[in-house]
């Protein structure tokens, strides 16, 4: 059960908002709604600002915290001084994201689902074969137990196949699949992929991509796509919400 309702499942655009605070701890605001991903599915957390009146701080991290089966969702505020003195509970405040970054990590949360998808077509089965993944803003990536070595060949199929699927601009669901447990679901070109971050809503807002590979150890794999461009979304986002 989750005590802070994530409003960004609504709109991956929303990128202000009020909010009501109900808890203080030492460097750490807790709120009865949050438009602020919390790190998560290998997706870090989005940073920002909380706003009240004159005061304004920065939102350096946020984390979920599990106690006694509800999950809580931690916004760690960038300060040295006693958040106590700037706000109380029940305070209504100003919630502001760093659009760019939210923005970023959207897209390449998007593009490891292209990638993933891409890999699964060259190697059937990879996919059982995952051990980690991590989403930043300027790159995506996942990891694979495996003692085969990806070719240049199936690097370059990899990446025709994430091209095509942007250039073909397909349209993106995501859904609560399950209610009772949260669990919800990235859909496109008829696949499915449990998933809980966040995206952009069609593949064609991405740039191409460019798909590495590079060894992690013995046995283990490791495939990472990165923008052909300076940016990884093509054009003005903004033109793009729906």
């Amino acid at each position: 059960m989750l005590e802070t309702m994530n409003e960004y499942y609504d709109n991956y655009f929303k990128f202000n908002g009020k909010s009501k605070i109900i808890r203080i701890e030492n460097n750490k605001l807790y709120f009865d709604k949050t438009i602020f991903y919390a790190e998560s599915g290998g997706q870090e957390s989005d940073l920002g600002l909380v706003k009240l009146n004159d005061v304004e701080l920065n939102i350096s991290n946020v984390q979920y915290e599990k106690e006694n089966g509800l999950w809580k969702t931690a916004h760690y505020v960038e300060t040295e001084e006693d958040l106590n003195q700037y706000f109380q509970v029940n305070d209504e405040i100003n919630l502001v994201l760093n659009t760019d970054r939210r923005n970023n990590l959207s897209a390449y949360h998007t593009a490891s689902h292209l990638l993933f998808i891409a890999a699964e077509k060259v190697r059937n089965g990879i996919q059982k074969s995952v051990i980690g993944c991590h989403i930043k803003e300027d790159s995506a990536r996942f990891d694979f137990i495996t003692d085969l070595k990806f070719t240049e060949d199936e690097l370059n199929i990899i990446a025709n196949h994430v091209n095509s699927m942007i250039s073909n601009q397909l349209n993106i669901r995501t859904f609560l699949k399950n209610e009772a447990t949260n669990e919800r679901v990235w859909e496109c070109d008829g696949f499915e992929i449990p998933c809980g971050g966040t995206h952009l809503t069609n593949t064609g807002f991405l740039e191409p991509l460019k798909v590495k590979r590079k060894g992690i150890g013995k046995g283990k794999e490791r495939l990472i796509c990165i923008s052909s461009q300076d940016n990884i979304i093509h054009g003005e986002l903004g033109a793009h919400i729906t």
